[in-house]
């Protein structure tokens, strides 16, 4: 599902590194700078990435991922999948029936508008071609309930400006990471100059990857509801409360297998309407379930975004172009404003809360993940262009492929230190606290 990223070029520390040395600091570091960051109150994605880059071949070389092979590729689409299923389990009726027109807007008209305004500044800022700006609009369309989700319980928003966001964050993860996929898939097969052919088996993978995902996923939670009533029943104490939790968590990775036999790329949308429907169940009630995940997604999350950000080379940061400035302040302040405004006319959100909606769209985990698949995907094309492939074409798509993580890596440092330090800021001054 999620490749794991291209390891890039850094300063060697001619440290011995291996599997399990690398496992434990980005376990270890990741546990501690999150709890670290939840006694401070402050968001903890920022010191994660910084930990990371130290850590890994740029600094201290302590970390590194070829270490762990194709092995990362499952790791990565298995945490991603256990994060999204844990904000799924917070979609229940009444938090969706709060905003049911705003989360509709941003995850129709929202993400067209972020696509197409964020492949636009590609074009015209940064200066890429029409392909490569079009797949990073894509990558860019998600938020991530990584990063939000703990914004979210720290500002606590008003009840209408937190379902929507949360909604919009926890939903457009699976819908960001298919768009990538078709977006990928399209550029490639217009390299290999058999876009026509190709064009319609790429719809139709979408359509069976979307539509398996979903089935498998009311089939998963219908069925895991019924499990945890049967193992929980009515006392939700001691030895049943630590049974719910591991057999919410057996629901999970069941649910994202089978999504990924019946179709591929199918798992994340399977765990994710599988716990939507867990959280709408009267049958059973999910709140020390989602106490659980919580405490596995914070641990999750660490060890991710040290892992993905240590093969981030400060050389490909370093210096940091006015291009590359200009991209994220108009992504940030024009695309995503635009994003609210056309995304939610008619839905109950206020003036006000429109306004921190559309200064307040930090991305996180699977913004760095599908970048870092797109970036080797990308790549491979020149390193084996197929049969009738123009070698300019290639080796321009190669080129450009360079650009992505260093791109998302700043909207990534950028966004969530916007949404940090404004987040509160704003929240205060338009009068959106709960």
């Amino acid at each position: 599902m999620i490749s794991p990223p291209m390891v890039l070029s850094g300063v060697s520390s001619g440290v011995h590194t291996g599997p399990t040395t690398t496992l434990a600091i980005a376990f270890g570091a990741g546990a501690l700078l999150s709890a670290a960051a939840s006694r401070l109150r402050i968001p903890a994605v920022l010191p994660l990435l910084v930990a990371g880059v130290a850590l890994g071949p740029s600094g201290l070389g302590w970390i590194d991922t070829s270490d762990l092979g194709e092995s990362l590729r499952a790791m990565i689409a298995l945490s991603i999948g256990l994060l999204v299923f844990e904000g799924g389990l917070h979609l229940d009726k009444r938090e969706l029936a709060r905003a049911p027109r705003a989360v509709l807007g941003l995850l129709t008209l929202g993400v067209l508008v972020t696509w197409a305004g964020a492949a636009l500044l590609g074009v015209f800022v940064l200066g890429l071609s029409w392909p490569m700006a079009i797949v990073l609009g894509s990558m860019l369309i998600v938020t991530g309930p990584t990063v939000i989700q703990p914004m979210l319980r720290t500002l606590r928003l008003e009840r209408n400006l937190h379902s929507a966001l949360s909604a919009e964050a926890i939903l457009i993860d699976p819908i960001g990471v298919m768009v990538t996929l078709l977006t990928l898939e399209v550029v490639r097969a217009h390299a290999g100059g058999q876009l026509e052919g190709t064009l319609g088996d790429v719809l139709l993978r979408l359509g069976v990857s979307v539509g398996g995902g979903v089935v498998v996923g009311i089939g998963s939670g219908i069925a895991g509801a019924g499990l945890l009533r049967v193992l929980g029943g009515t006392d939700r104490r001691g030895l049943h409360a630590n049974t719910l939790n591991v057999a919410a968590f057996a629901i999970c990775m069941l649910a994202m297998g089978a999504g990924e036999i019946v179709a591929p790329e199918g798992g994340l949308i399977s765990a994710t309407v599988a716990a939507i429907i867990l959280a709408n169940t009267r049958s059973v009630a999910t709140s020390d379930v989602r106490r659980f995940k919580e405490q596995v997604a914070t641990l999750l999350v660490g060890m991710l975004f040290v892992l993905l950000a240590s093969d981030v080379a400060i050389a490909r940061l370093l210096p940091i172009s006015k291009s590359h400035v200009l991209f994220v302040l108009l992504l940030l302040l024009v695309v995503r404003p635009l994003n609210i405004l056309l995304g939610t006319p008619w839905s109950r959100l206020s003036i006000r809360e429109k306004v921190f909606a559309g200064l307040f769209a930090p991305r996180g985990i699977v913004a760095l993940s599908i970048a870092a698949l797109a970036a080797s995907q990308l790549r491979s094309i020149a390193d084996s262009p197929p049969p009738g492939t123009e070698d300019d074409l290639t080796a321009r798509l190669a080129a450009e492929a360079v650009v992505l993580e260093p791109v998302v890596f700043e909207v990534i440092v950028a966004s969530v230190l916007w949404a940090s330090i404004a987040g509160p800021l704003l929240a205060r001054l338009l009068g959106v606290l709960a």
